[in-house]
């Protein structure tokens, strides 16, 4: 495994944890498809969809998503909540998470609803 999958996976297990000791249930992670989505969660009526970038720079690594990424994304995590009528009446969600070292462990920071203009767009999957 190379170094920057290797800071990949650790980034999406600290992001796993920090989701977790927040309250969201783990549906999924590295959910492959049209898209791979790094993990989808509950909570209280919401269903979030989440990108998880890591990195080593000091400050936050404000990633480029791009819109075609955005909209696949929105589409898995719409094909993952059809497949699950529990979840039919849940908000969607797309959160950024960023990730990055600190010197006691990991610092995560969540962007909730920070790619949700694709979600807008395609929030059709309750009718289909």
């Amino acid at each position: 495994m190379d170094h920057r999958a290797t800071l990949g996976a650790a980034g999406e297990r600290a992001a796993r944890r920090y989701l977790q000791r927040r309250g969201w249930e783990i549906l999924a992670a590295n959910l492959r498809g049209g898209a791979e989505v790094d993990l989808i969660a509950q909570r209280d009526g919401v269903l979030i969809g989440c990108e998880v970038k890591s990195g080593r720079r000091s400050r936050a690594p404000y990633p480029a998503v791009s819109l075609r990424q955005r909209r696949r994304l929105a589409r898995a995590i719409e094909a993952f909540a059809r497949r699950r009528p529990e979840l039919a009446r849940h908000e969607l969600r797309l959160d950024l998470m960023l990730v990055r070292p600190g010197l006691l462990g990991w610092r995560v920071s969540q962007l909730p609803g920070a790619l949700d203009e694709a979600v807008a767009e395609s929030n059709s999957w309750r009718d289909g």
